[in-house]
């Protein structure tokens, strides 16, 4: 037995009538956020170059995969060979140059005519921002809307008049604040990222790049505080600030 056919057996397996009670119970929309979790581990994992890592999660990712597709089987929706049927042909049809007499060297214009063969797959007709608009993490969306918006020209013209955007937008969040009116400042928060993640777009990384880093900073530094600390819970906030800082220099020795 294959290793695929044996991990699509022990799934049928727990959704079977002894299976298991968890397995059993769940529908195609009840692990959604299980699945991005699994999504986001692997991407950890690829950060971090960890191999060993990398394999468990993308067997995760796949564990999702085939047991999504072996529910909807069960609700006479599609197989998992349906669904390895689809990307199959759907990677022909999209690679002429090689499964087909195009001749295609550079991959910027693999990018092109992938996406124009996308595009002549679509029943009706899609505007611009419809192909950027997808089931994504909002930081994700917002850099798919706005790298689409500015192959059509819409973007700024430099780096500084970014800025002069980031700055005007923090300038109206100071002032939501300021008559403490929660809409209002949720609102401005959100265009605050948006200027942001546009700013990362402009210079080449995506803004969830620079937050993943973020987090691992301030996971690192805030690991360094506890370790130096007795009791976590009976340190000031000085004490605690004094040691982040601590980190902080020692990053940078």
């Amino acid at each position: 037995m294959s290793a695929f056919n044996r991990l699509k057996k022990i799934v049928e397996e727990l959704r079977g009538e002894h299976g298991c009670p968890w397995d059993k119970a769940q529908t195609l929309t009840s692990m959604r956020d299980d699945f991005i979790e699994e999504v986001y581990e692997a991407v950890a994992a690829l950060d971090k170059m960890d191999v060993e890592n990398i394999r468990e999660e993308l067997g995760d990712v796949l564990l999702h995969v085939v047991l999504h597709s072996r529910i909807a089987q069960e609700e006479g929706l599609f197989s998992i060979e349906d669904v390895i049927d689809g990307i199959c042909e759907k990677l022909i049809r999209r690679h002429p140059h090689v499964f087909g007499n195009e001749n295609i060297s550079e991959p910027s214009a693999v990018v092109k005519r992938w996406e124009e063969i996308k595009s002549g797959e679509k029943k009706t007709p899609l505007r611009l921002l419809d192909k950027a608009d997808k089931a994504l993490p909002p930081l994700e969306k917002a850099h798919k809307l706005q790298a689409a918006a500015a192959k059509a020209g819409f973007d700024f013209p430099t780096d500084a008049s970014m800025f002069d955007k980031i700055k005007e937008e923090f300038s109206e969040l100071n002032a939501a604040f300021s008559e403490k009116d929660t809409d209002k400042i949720k609102e401005e928060i959100g265009d605050l990222l948006f200027a942001l993640a546009n700013l990362s777009r402009r210079l080449g990384f995506t803004a969830s790049e620079a937050l993943r880093s973020a987090n691992a900073k301030f996971v690192r530094r805030f690991n360094y505080i506890e370790d130096h600390l007795t009791n976590l819970q009976d340190a000031s906030l000085d004490e605690m600030d004094a040691l982040w800082r601590k980190a902080k220099e020692d990053e940078q020795i």
